[in-house]
């Protein structure tokens, strides 16, 4: 228990499609240990959104496939995540400003 900690390690980011959900961040508080402060970020996006990023990957009925297999994983996370976690909207959103509203829901300083 508390490996990150004990390597220096004192604000970790985790990012994956499903580390708001409590028992992926059950994984990171046991790796800080201490009973540390967890900030929980859902990154959310419309169903069309969602639809629309395997387009550069399939065609046919290997795009639909991969269109309702999106849909599908985009709701697990939104379904399981608690409602104290901060969904941020990753619709038509540049990465540095989602990544400027994630840092503000740590409610740490850019940069910091």
């Amino acid at each position: 228990m508390g490996e990150l900690r004990r390597l220096g390690r004192r604000r970790p980011v985790r990012t994956h499609t499903v580390s708001a959900l409590p028992e992926e961040t059950a994984v990171l508080e046991r790796a800080m240990g201490a009973d540390p402060r967890t900030v929980r970020v859902l990154l959310t996006a419309a169903d069309v959104t969602v639809a629309e990023r395997p387009a550069g990957r399939g065609r046919g009925s290997e795009l639909e496939r991969e269109v309702r297999k999106g849909l599908r994983t985009a709701r697990l996370p939104e379904e399981r995540t608690p409602a104290d976690a901060v969904r941020v909207a990753a619709d038509g959103g540049t990465v540095v400003d989602i990544a400027r509203e994630v840092v503000a829901a740590t409610g740490r300083a850019a940069g910091g």
